[in-house]
């Protein structure tokens, strides 16, 4: 397993730039930003129990990344506050940020998959520098990410092809 020092080392020796570890706070951050934006995973997925002040406002979970819905339920957002009625105790189902290994020193993405955590932060330490390894270390990244993503759909719903058979028209 890796964990955020040896994240840092590995990604200066492929880079090949000295002064990565001086600015890896900021490279892996972004990368973890980055990230956020288009994972979706079992892993992500948290529950939180709210409750709604006097004015009907419950404040968002501070990792809230966004909502993982039923297709049921919505709920109207105003700022970092859920509306809902006054008093409301309910549970909210949600994607969660990544727990940053810059302060936790590891996560459970880079604990399974360091290959794409490095990949990622490849990618902010070449758009940095102009390095003209950012869109072929990008592509890998996109294909790793979405292969990640793949594995998990079939983890939670199987292989299974669904055939509707009904009426032809």
């Amino acid at each position: 397993m890796m964990d955020y020092a040896e994240l840092v080392i590995e990604a200066a020796l492929r880079a090949g730039t000295p002064e990565v570890p001086a600015r890896a706070a900021h490279f892996v951050t972004q990368a973890e930003r980055d990230l956020e934006k288009v994972m979706r995973v079992r892993q992500m997925e948290a529950t939180a129990t709210l409750t709604a002040d006097a004015d009907g406002k419950a404040p968002l979970p501070a990792d809230f990344l966004a909502f993982r819905t039923d297709g049921k339920t919505s709920w109207p957002v105003s700022g970092n506050d859920i509306l809902t009625r006054p008093g409301a105790v309910f549970d909210l189902s949600y994607y969660a940020k990544l727990p940053s290994v810059v302060t936790s020193g590891t996560n459970w993405l880079l604990d399974l998959e360091p290959e794409i955590y490095l990949l990622a932060v490849l990618v902010q330490i070449y758009a940095a520098a102009g390095d003209d390894r950012l869109l072929a270390t990008g592509q890998v990244l996109a294909e790793r990410v979405r292969a990640f993503i793949r594995e998990d759909r079939i983890a939670r719903y199987g292989a299974q092809k669904i055939n509707i058979a009904g009426v032809a028209r």
